[in-house]
């Protein structure tokens, strides 16, 4: 259950906030591609030996959405909030489709704890990464 609070968490940080880039729209495009990252990484969970994989992988994820948020964190300064919130309008549709698709991998894992113990650490990483 740890590891769903984690994700959900990392969910509606990314989708609130988005991510880095040189517009809000770019911002919202990477946000949205770092979280299709995870929900691949998660999907490709099967067993211990891919769970410890995916915990590497998840790894560098939280380091690339750390070095996003900072970014992002810029752009506030920069941008108007009706520029940030028509580029998170403009990518509603996939934002919804890829938090479908984690909450159901999220759902799947935590199911599972054998496996859901090797992303413990992983998740921490990723939920600290994320205002």
């Amino acid at each position: 259950m740890k590891l769903a609070g984690s994700l959900l968490l990392l969910v509606c940080a990314i989708t609130l906030v988005g991510c880095g880039g040189d517009t809000p729209e770019t911002v919202m495009n990477e946000s949205v591609t770092a979280l299709e990252e995870v929900v691949e990484v998660l999907a490709s969970i099967k067993d211990e030996a891919s769970a410890k994989a995916a915990g590497a992988k998840l790894d560098k994820l939280a380091a690339k959405l750390e070095s996003l948020q900072a970014q992002m964190k810029a752009f506030e300064e920069t941008y108007s909030t009706e520029e940030i919130t028509a580029a998170v309008e403009k990518h509603a549709d996939r934002i919804q489709a890829t938090m479908s698709k984690l909450i159901g991998e999220m759902f799947r894992l935590a199911t599972q704890p054998e496996l859901a113990e090797h992303l413990n650490a992983a998740m921490e990483k990723l939920q600290s990464a994320t205002p």
